[in-house]
């Protein structure tokens, strides 16, 4: 170890000179408490003295300073670092959601384009290779300095179902490891040389051990995973009229029902990163879907405009806070009930504005606000099945048609309230 500027370290002595001034101190008070009385009445007189704790700040303060002044110096240390051994493993999905058009031109191209680009940049004679993963992770490449075969191995990488993140990793540093141990073969004195892995995905693990699992490995094995996201957040809604109907939505009721009947799973395929049902027929319940969507939309516009000359013609209770937190739970029912698209938001949506019409404590919309709970309840990942999900479906259908005939109710109560000449009305019971 040196210093960069040891000349700080002259302040020691100044800590060494707070040491000696404290400890003549010390013995100074003990000589003055001996001095002005005997030592039978010291005993009653003075205080219990606290022993060695009473040193305890004045030890802390030499301590800080000390450190403070150690660090001033700038200690560094001279340490021998592995060069142009290092080792690159780059991983790249090759699952089917790759295919996806929200990145010009898709995602898979995108991230050829990138992962060459990396190779591009890579200093020459830092080791590469290359490991490409859907369900199962294959290493393409092995670390080499060769980029002429990463970059061949990059345009010839094929689509495949399931997406294995926690395998591509595993599989990343069995290579690095294999790697390192012919390097230490070669030369033993030199020591392992460093790593890291390069991931490049569009999604989330389906398949195969956890990422959490690899992340574990990795850290054990002190290989950083750097992570490149490929996909846009929101290609669901600018490809929206592209979709077709997704396995999850409320509307395969009809597909649930024969699968667990027959047995016979319905036929599915991968679009924009999510299962949805290869019919001809979902693709015309998709359409209707849209149009049913607009027509929820327009009725909630025509409820509310009711509700507004209501409340001019003298409904005051109406204009309550209330009546809105159940009209906007009700508006978001019936449009995930006629979406395509049935996504984890979409439940956590619902089970907050669940939980306020809970919490309000209004009993209009109580019932179908728990039944959206235990709906919510069948979507978690531990329980599903075929079963459950088409019980959950059910239930949001359920809760949809209770809520909305809560809500017409409440106009035409309304209605049988107000007289007619258009007089003033009574306001109907809580």
């Amino acid at each position: 170890m040196r210093f960069e500027q040891p000349l700080w370290l002259w302040l020691l002595a100044l800590v060494a000179a707070l040491v000696a001034a404290y400890l003549i101190a010390q013995r100074r008070r003990s000589k003055y408490a001996v001095r002005f009385a005997t030592l039978p009445l010291l005993e009653k007189v003075a205080p219990k003295r606290p022993g060695w704790r009473r040193h305890l700040a004045f030890a802390a303060l030499l301590l800080a300073l000390a450190s403070l002044t150690t660090a001033m110096a700038k200690p560094t240390k001279d340490t021998r670092v592995p060069r142009d051994r290092a080792t690159v493993m780059m991983a790249i999905d090759v699952s089917l959601s790759m295919r996806a058009e929200d990145v010009s031109p898709n995602r898979l191209e995108a991230a050829q384009a990138a992962a060459k680009e990396f190779v591009g940049l890579l200093p020459p004679r830092i080791n590469l290779g290359l490991v490409t993963f859907s369900g199962t992770a294959t290493v393409a490449v092995s670390p080499t300095t060769d980029r002429a075969s990463v970059l061949r191995a990059i345009d010839n990488v094929e689509l495949a179902e399931r997406t294995a993140i926690g395998e591509a990793v595993f599989s990343c540093l069995d290579a690095i490891k294999t790697f390192q141990a012919q390097l230490q073969g070669s030369d033993p004195s030199e020591g392992t040389a460093p790593a890291r892995i390069v991931l490049l995905s569009d999604g989330s693990n389906t398949w195969g051990r956890s990422p959490e699992q690899a992340v574990g490995a990795a850290k054990q094995a002190s290989v950083p995973v750097s992570t490149i996201a490929f996909g846009d957040s929101t290609g669901f809604l600018s490809h929206g009229g592209d979709r077709g109907l997704q396995e999850e939505a409320v509307a395969t009721i009809p597909w649930q029902v024969g699968q667990i009947v027959s047995g016979d799973p319905y036929p599915r395929e991968l679009r924009f990163g999510a299962w949805e049902i290869a019919d001809p027929q979902a693709d015309s319940v998709a359409t209707l879907l849209r149009w049913l969507t607009l027509a929820a939309l327009a009725a909630a516009a025509a409820w509310w405009g009711l509700r507004a000359r209501a409340i001019r013609a003298g409904s005051e209770h109406l204009a309550d806070a209330a009546v809105s937190r159940d009209f906007v739970f009700a508006v978001v029912l019936l449009v995930v009930v006629t979406s395509p698209v049935l996504s984890t938001q979409y439940m956590v949506w619902l089970l907050g504005l669940a939980a306020v019409v809970l919490s309000a404590g209004s009993a209009r919309l109580q019932r179908p606000a728990w039944i959206v709970v235990a709906a919510t309840t069948l979507s978690t990942a531990t329980f599903k099945s075929p079963e459950l999900t088409l019980l959950r479906d059910l239930a949001l259908l359920c809760a949809t048609v209770d809520a909305s005939a809560a809500m017409v109710q409440l106009l035409r109560l309304h209605s049988s309230h107000s007289s007619p000449t258009g007089g003033a009305e009574t306001a109907p019971a809580p």
